[in-house]
């Protein structure tokens, strides 16, 4: 009888039975992701170290973000706040990849939001010189040169 009370005491501190506290599954480790955000008022010219921020985007007129030279890895998310149009421009030489009803985007063209709240919009390099938007809502056009 003792070496079954040893050997349920022994099972108990090998799973974690804790007194008075039931059963501790181990230390627990909260991963902490950083979501680089910034409330947008007016135009602004992204920089590369700005890459993976996402843009909450609230203009009192018509705003523009220009991106930088597309390098693989670099990404900017777009979320307008309000029902109001904004412009996401590539840098002079590179191109956004997305086609508005098979119409494809060249060299320099740029995204235009239809002016609806939470029109959204996710860019990302994966080639040098090109974008290719991995996330979209709303009816976006081309906003020309």
């Amino acid at each position: 009888m003792r070496k079954k009370i040893l050997l349920i005491i022994l099972c108990f501190a090998c799973v974690g039975w804790i007194s008075n506290g039931g059963w501790d599954s181990g230390t627990y480790y909260a991963r902490s992701i950083n979501y680089p955000t910034e409330r947008a008022i007016t135009s602004d010219t992204l920089t590369a170290g700005e890459r993976g921020k996402t843009f909450s985007v609230d203009c009192t007129s018509v705003c523009e973000f220009e991106l930088p030279v597309a390098t693989p890895g670099t990404s900017f998310t777009f979320i307008s706040e309000a029902a109001e149009v904004f412009f996401v421009d590539p840098a002079d030489g590179d191109t956004i990849h997305w086609s508005v009803a098979g119409t494809h985007f060249v060299d320099g063209e740029k995204m235009e939001s239809p002016g609806a709240t939470n029109d959204t919009l996710t860019v990302i390099s994966t080639e040098t010189n090109y974008w290719s938007v991995s996330n979209i809502s709303g009816s976006w056009t081309n906003g020309g040169t």
